[in-house]
């Protein structure tokens, strides 16, 4: 199990700036997610624009939903 100091020692935080200094791919997710830009109406996922081997890029906007009968209720994946 990766800890909270191992995952940090990967960026530089500075002011407004996440700098990614070294990437490991098996951190793929966790780094997605530390990339994400949200507003509350809009959300991206921090993924390559290129794409990656076991990516999960998402953009979800409020209100969207799928209509896809399911269990529960969850906001549609955009392209």
């Amino acid at each position: 199990m990766t800890t909270d100091n191992e995952r940090n020692c990967h960026f530089i935080y500075k002011d407004w700036d996440v700098i990614e200094t070294k990437f490991d791919p098996s951190q793929l997710h966790h780094k997605e997610t530390v990339f994400t830009v949200g507003n509350g109406y809009l959300g991206t996922r921090g993924s390559f624009e290129e794409g990656y081997p076991g990516a999960m890029g998402a953009t979800l906007i409020q209100g969207v939903y799928d209509d896809v009968p399911i269990v529960y209720t969850e906001l549609a994946n955009c392209p």
